[in-house]
């Protein structure tokens, strides 16, 4: 069986879509994981501003007017929760995803502010994309920062539904331009290949008609040197 196509506009085609397909392929994984590394990080720059904030102004607040605040310092993706007497397990955040959360929490509230992260378990469910590409996203935690006067305060990180989704806008993008690309090097293919069509069928018809009108000698280079050599030999 003949893997490679008999005329050379198929093997031109072959090796056209090959190539583009495989531009494709390294254009969406580089974009998915450029993607996906800006949202890791706005992720966590997101979550240490807020829970820096969270943190100085119950800092700021008395006990007993801490509690009505948490339904406004509560958010989608993160949940505040005051505990009295909780120990902070501390060594247990051994994930070098949480490292640079503790290492800017520690920097903004002060390094002797004893707090902790710990997964959440089970961690989330990821997406087909995130599975193919490995892209990461910090998995669900639970933090416990000690306040100045000796309470603590607990977070609870975790993604809504649906937080990972496929970019399909851009899957679309790169698809209409995959297909706008591959017709224009069909046509260009089509419109390079055609005079070695007609010199093929003039040859052909040679045989049988010595007196046949001559090629024009017009196109690229190489074609016009063909065709005037076939016409010299007729």
């Amino acid at each position: 069986m003949r893997l490679l196509p008999s005329s050379l506009f198929g093997r031109l085609v072959l090796v056209l879509l090959t190539g583009l397909l495989l531009a494709q392929a390294l254009s969406i994984f580089i974009l998915f994981k450029d993607q996906h590394r800006q949202k890791f990080k706005r992720q966590e720059k997101q979550l240490i501003l807020r829970m820096t904030e969270t943190v100085k102004m119950l800092d700021s607040l008395p006990h007993q007017k801490r509690e009505p605040l948490l339904a406004v310092l509560n958010t989608l993706r993160l949940r505040v929760f005051l505990n009295s007497n909780i120990a902070c397990l501390e060594g247990k955040a051994t994930s070098p995803v949480f490292a640079s959360i503790v290492m800017n929490l520690h920097r903004n509230l002060g390094n002797d502010q004893p707090l902790c992260i710990v997964e959440k378990n089970p961690p989330p469910t990821r997406s087909l994309i995130a599975r193919l590409f490995k892209t990461r996203f910090h998995p669900p935690f639970f933090a416990k920062i000690q306040l100045r006067d000796g309470h603590w305060v607990s977070f609870e990180h975790h993604h809504p539904h649906k937080a990972i989704i496929t970019p399909w806008r851009l899957l679309i993008t790169l698809a209409i331009l995959l297909i706008a690309v591959l017709s224009l090097s069909l046509w260009a293919v089509r419109w390079l290949t055609r005079p070695l069509a007609i010199l093929a069928d003039a040859a052909e018809h040679l045989g049988r008609d010595i007196h046949h009108p001559p090629l024009s000698e017009n196109g690229p280079t190489e074609v016009r040197r063909a065709a005037h050599a076939f016409n010299l030999m007729q």
